[in-house]
């Protein structure tokens, strides 16, 4: 079982908000993986969009995007497009 990790700059416009929340949540329901995304110590799953929410994570932060299961790297790869997208 593959298992990847890397560190992500938030771009999307306003962060870590409801928009780019669902949208990551909606890409990763076609994968097999398990995602975390993780901010200042605390880590949530990549699917739990209240989870996302709490983090609090701005633009320009730095967040750990973690990811195992037969997908894994289609799931960091997606998660990556929308922390990195204009919205």
């Amino acid at each position: 079982m593959e298992k990847v990790s890397r560190e992500i700059v938030v771009k999307s416009a306003f962060g870590l908000h409801l928009r780019p929340v669902a949208s990551l949540v909606r890409k990763l329901s076609s994968h097999d993986a398990q995602a975390t995304v993780g901010y200042r110590g605390r880590e949530t799953d990549a699917r739990n969009m209240l989870g996302l929410l709490a983090l609090g994570a701005g633009r320009g932060t730095r967040v750990t995007v973690s990811a195992h299961g037969r997908d894994a790297q289609a799931a960091l790869q997606a998660i990556e497009a929308v922390l990195t997208g204009p919205e």
